[in-house]
């Protein structure tokens, strides 16, 4: 038996929707089907030049060649680019405001760290030692130091501002840039004959071996930065410095002869 149908559809309203109203008679039984749709106009814009050229009249080839020729030879394609409005996208507030006071508190701390006084290591050292109680250790140490220097008995390491107890009357004075070198020059090497590429690595590795080295230079060119040839290495003592001129003065480095001596003093 075969199924009867009916269809009904209604225009559609302002907003595009409409209603569609089917009698469909299955098994004896008729069913009513009543659906809404919404209607959905698309519209495409074409220039009138691209219509004008697709009624052209075929000429040179095109218009000798008969239909199954042209056929395989041309093929028409059909590109639809479909145009969407542009939605808005949707914020919101509140994650939005969220946002912005997380923004502003990091931003007043930032601040607030650029203004807030900064303390030196010796002031954080100073409220450390009030904490834990050891200025007054530190004191005696200090004090030891400076009678062991002047009894000249040896003794621990003692800084350099203590030094010059026995000799100033215990002020400390030290011997920075601008003071006393006799002590650096007694222990001074002059190293002569030395290649152009060598570096002061090289030197320190070389001269290293004869003892503890105070001070490594190595004279440069200023344009070309490669060594004019002379060094001076200062050792921490004088001993260091005759092994070093025992062992390296007349030795074989870089295909040259190295002359190793002391250092002239200042005049």
């Amino acid at each position: 038996m075969q199924d009867a149908q009916q269809h009904f559809e209604t225009a559609a309203d302002k907003d595009g929707i409409k209603s569609i109203v089917e009698y469909v008679d299955k098994s004896g039984v008729t069913y009513k089907i009543t659906k809404k749709v919404k209607e959905v106009v698309t519209t495409k814009w074409t220039n009138e030049a691209i219509q004008a050229r697709k009624s052209l009249d075929k000429f040179g080839k095109a218009a000798t060649n008969s239909e199954a020729d042209e056929k395989t030879l041309c093929m028409r394609s059909v590109e639809e680019i479909p145009v969407e409005s542009a939605k808005k996208i949707h914020v919101d507030l509140s994650q939005k405001d969220d946002a912005e006071e997380k923004f502003f508190e990091e931003s007043l701390t930032i601040t607030e760290s650029l203004l807030k006084e900064k303390k030196v290591w010796t002031d954080l050292n100073k409220e450390m030692k009030d904490q834990v109680g050891v200025g007054e250790e530190d004191k005696k140490d200090t004090t030891e130091a400076s009678a062991t220097l002047a009894s000249g008995a040896p003794g621990k390491y003692v800084p350099p501002s203590l030094r010059g107890a026995q000799g100033d009357g215990g002020k400390g004075k030290g011997k920075g840039k601008g003071g006393d070198y006799s002590g650096q020059q007694d222990a001074t090497l002059r190293v002569f004959n030395l290649s152009d590429d060598v570096k002061e690595g090289d030197l320190q590795d070389l001269f290293g071996q004869c003892g503890r080295l105070q001070r490594v230079f190595l004279a440069k060119d200023m344009t070309t930065y490669q060594s004019k040839g002379f060094a001076f290495i200062t050792y921490y003592n004088r001993e260091d410095a005759q092994r070093a001129i025992d062992r390296l003065n007349g030795h074989g480095y870089d295909n040259l002869i190295m002359k190793v001596e002391w250092a002239k003093p200042r005049a």
